[in-house]
């Protein structure tokens, strides 16, 4: 029954309670505050934690600007790299839903010729390009 914890936790408290009571400082005097406490009481009845740690998470989105290239091998044969998923752009997972979100992208890629990639290898043509519109959308 231990609630949030870590080896890299920078303080442990007994419960949630203790651990407001401790890193809330001036604000507990709120009227806000006051429902907090009830809430912080209600999860120590409930869960009966063990240990509770306080910890810091620092989060970014990223994306890439570019997702696809053409490139052109030594032997003159032409291929293509192209990013998906997390290589693309992501979030920390918590924050949303992430996978869902790369699933709907990769969708995309079905417009792809991959049957047939003469037309592709052509200077200018864009076999990925309903999947970087997809990719863009979601990223503005």
């Amino acid at each position: 029954k231990e609630a949030v914890s870590g080896a890299e936790a920078a303080q442990s408290f007994e419960s949630f309670s203790n651990a407001w009571a401790s890193l809330s400082g001036d604000a507990r005097k709120s009227a806000k505050a006051a429902g907090l406490s009830s809430v912080f009481s209600e999860l120590d009845r409930q869960l009966r934690p063990i240990r509770v740690s306080a910890r810091l998470s620092a989060a970014a989105y990223w994306h890439s600007q570019d997702i696809v290239r053409r490139v052109q091998r030594p032997d003159g044969s032409v291929g293509w790299i192209v990013l998906v998923g997390d290589a693309a752009c992501g979030k920390p997972f918590y924050l949303g839903s992430t996978l869902n979100g790369h699933f709907h992208d990769t969708y995309a890629l079905k417009a792809a010729p991959w049957t047939s990639w003469t037309s592709a290898k052509q200077e200018g043509a864009s076999p990925f390009r309903q999947y970087v519109e997809m990719y863009w959308r979601r990223t503005e």
